[in-house]
């Protein structure tokens, strides 16, 4: 009875640090969401900065100009990109509404993405973070800076240089 007892017992012990490795493990990868989130919008903020700063030397110099080179991309927003002509109008049963100014030019797009990868970011990091105190969530968002700033900087110094 003794040595059956020890067995169930062992075997409950396995099975208890098993499950509590499962949930570490699990959180561990659920933490990653967020700097997933935060990678991203530290890519679409070098897009933009690239994109306004360095076009002439970027890997979007070949691309569409009128989409990628903010110094003239501002302008796609308007009928005939002419500012005195007024904005496109999309017709949308019967309701005339301006044309969204994300899909106009890149720095836009890319702003848009940026925000709402941010918003993903941070709802998902204090989601994670109710598991935590005060202190812990404070340095999980000062990693989470430190995250999108590095692939800001990879992006904008390197990759998206020509």
């Amino acid at each position: 009875m003794l040595a059956s007892f020890r067995t169930f017992t062992y075997k409950t012990l396995i099975f208890v640090s098993m499950y509590f490795k499962y949930i570490e493990t699990k959180m561990q990868l659920i933490l990653l969401i967020p700097l997933f989130f935060y990678m991203l919008s530290g890519i679409c903020d070098s897009v933009m900065d690239t994109c306004m700063h360095h076009f002439s030397t970027s890997i979007f110099k070949n691309k569409d100009e009128s989409f990628w080179n903010t110094s003239i991309s501002w302008k796609s927003k308007y009928l005939n990109k002419n500012p005195l002509e007024g904005l496109e109008k999309w017709k949308i049963l019967g309701v005339s509404l301006n044309k969204p100014v994300q899909l106009t030019d890149s720095f836009h797009l890319f702003k848009m993405l940026r925000e709402i990868y941010n918003v993903a970011a941070i709802t998902t990091a204090c989601w994670v973070g109710f598991d935590y105190n005060i202190f812990w969530l404070i340095g999980y968002f000062m990693i989470l800076g430190m995250v999108r700033n590095l692939f800001f900087n990879i992006f904008y110094e390197k990759i998206l240089r020509s």
